[in-house]
């Protein structure tokens, strides 16, 4: 192998050498908007507004139903409707066999809402359950506005299982976003609960576009 040979190819791994170093120099640099990049990704929420019924998607009871119970005082709904068909472990754990919309309506009445106002629909263990469930009773009891309520870095996923088939329904949807009580959504990535939020709904996403 001559000189001039041995010279081009050290040339070529310097220069790939450098360009990686680059890189990975810009993504440091970078990292905390590029983090705040992903997160802001998985928000794709509407602006509130008055529809006839809001629905609380199983999942964080205290922030969803806090934040929809909100909308409620606002005027803007009628009635909330709370959906989940799971118990979680920690109650199935201790022999209480409370399923997530009883738990989330549980939370509401305490809160002092009226209960004549919460409809329950303890159905479902998925988001994509969820959807069916929910436009099954939309198009049973009529409804054509409604507005569903969930964590902020949720409503990108749901929008992608409730859009479509709700339009094509003729019924307006309206996602609302609750902010969560236990990670602040901009610097999600400093907390253990941002992180599992931020992986999961990556992992969701992937999952559903593969499958």
């Amino acid at each position: 192998m001559s000189i001039l040979s041995t010279h081009r190819r050290l040339g070529k791994y310097l220069m790939a050498l450098l360009f990686v170093s680059v890189f990975f120099l810009l993504l440091f640099l970078f990292r905390f908007e590029l983090l705040r990049a992903a997160g802001r990704y998985l928000i794709s929420e509407d602006e509130p507004c008055r529809v006839q019924a809001i629905f609380v998607l199983a999942g964080g009871p205290k922030d969803r139903a806090g934040e929809a119970l909100e909308l409620y005082r606002q005027g803007l709904g009628r009635f909330l409707v709370c959906t989940g068909g799971t118990v979680p472990a920690d109650f199935e754990a201790l022999g209480l066999p409370f399923r997530e919309a009883e738990i989330t309506a549980a939370y509401l009445a305490r809160s002092g809402m009226d209960s004549s106002a919460i409809v329950l629909l303890p159905e479902g263990s998925s988001t994509l359950e969820e959807s069916e469930l929910i436009l099954r009773y939309c198009l049973e009891k009529k409804l054509d506005t409604v507005m569903v309520v969930s964590h902020r870095f949720h409503t990108r996923r749901i929008r992608s299982f409730f859009e479509k088939p709700f339009r094509e329904a003729g019924i307006y949807l309206n996602i609302h976003g609750a902010p969560s009580s236990q990670y602040d959504e901009k610097r999600w990535w400093e907390n253990e609960y941002g992180l599992l939020m931020v992986n999961n709904e990556y992992v969701k996403l992937i999952y559903y576009l593969i499958f």
